[in-house]
């Protein structure tokens, strides 16, 4: 491919007004989680897949290691069973799972997290968004792909044992908002992709 042609760029997410101000969002996520779940303290979102690598068993291992904290286990959607596997260990655990949500419903509770752990990258780049403390397994791809920001999101790299340490460290922080220049970037290579396919 030629070089010319090629656009790296942080997800488009950044460049969202909903996510300048993320109180809204946050006050919804805090509602929902209340009245459907009973779920009253800030939770720690648990999200992964099998086909990332992680077994029910891995799953429940990590669940387990985050209590007493409130847990929730958060399935992004049907792909691949994702949505049976957090609903068994979600009973198997006994923590509540967030099912049937529409997308703006799952940016609410990520935004109402005390933090999340997640195995996709497009959850660890909403939570980013919204200033919640996000832990991603130990390998880079996440980290490797916001790099592409001109102001990184901090992404927390954790080996399986050290979950739940780092997650009772960065609990409740709030971090900084996306920034003018991801935002900014954003646009610019939105801009350049239309020109480049003549739009």
């Amino acid at each position: 491919m030629d070089e010319q042609l090629t656009v790296a760029a942080p997800d488009a997410v950044f460049a969202t007004a909903a996510f300048r101000d993320p109180d809204p969002l946050r006050a919804r996520g805090r509602q929902l989680l209340r009245q459907r779940w009973g779920v009253d303290r800030a939770p720690i979102v648990v999200q992964a897949a099998e086909f990332h690598g992680w077994s029910p068993d891995r799953i429940s291992a990590v669940v387990r290691s985050l209590k007493p904290l409130p847990v929730v286990n958060l399935p992004l959607g049907r792909y691949a069973g994702e949505d049976q596997v957090l609903k068994a260990v979600a009973q198997q655990e006994q923590v509540p799972v967030l099912t049937n949500l529409k997308a703006a419903e799952i940016t609410d509770v990520l935004a109402a997290a005390g933090a999340v752990f997640t195995t996709s990258m497009h959850a660890a780049i909403v939570g980013t968004c919204v200033g919640t403390p996000v832990v991603v397994p130990k390998i880079a791809k996440t980290a490797d792909a916001l790099a592409a920001c001109p102001e990184p999101p901090v992404v927390h790299l954790a080996a399986d044992g050290d979950v739940a340490g780092i997650v009772a460290d960065v609990y409740g922080e709030r971090h900084q908002l996306p920034s003018r220049a991801n935002a900014t970037a954003c646009q610019s290579a939105f801009s350049r992709t239309m020109e480049h396919v003549g739009l």
